[in-house]
């Protein structure tokens, strides 16, 4: 199994204000979490770069007060993650958004039946 998060939630995030940041390297496990909170990070609850995403089965991810004025955001994530993200409660934050950006994906991103740019 890939990182794992579970029980009892993190408060105040770490490193940089970030709870956890997924690398993203080709292969670097999903991110599993299961009823975990995260709250009064001084960015983004989580941020998951490059090609990370969560694992099948997380779910009840809740992000709270999280973000700043530069990063307001309770979660940053790359495109390839969109269809991962967990049912969870992503409200109570600086901006009440999940960033999606090219800027942290470090690969290309294909959608199916769509061209190539």
């Amino acid at each position: 199994m890939g990182g794992v998060l579970g029980g009892r939630g993190t408060r105040g995030g770490a490193g940089h204000g970030a709870g956890d940041r997924g690398r993203g390297a080709a292969r670097s496990p999903p991110l599993f979490v299961l009823h975990v909170t995260i709250e009064s990070s001084q960015g983004p609850g989580i941020v998951l770069n490059g090609t990370a995403g969560f694992a099948e089965g997380s779910s009840d991810l809740t992000i709270r007060g999280a973000g700043n004025e530069a990063r307001p955001h309770p979660m940053m994530v790359n495109p390839n993650a969109l269809e991962t993200l967990p049912a969870g409660t992503y409200t109570g934050n600086v901006e009440d958004t999940v960033y999606v950006g090219p800027s942290i994906a470090s690969s290309s991103v294909y959608y199916p039946g769509r061209t190539r740019r």
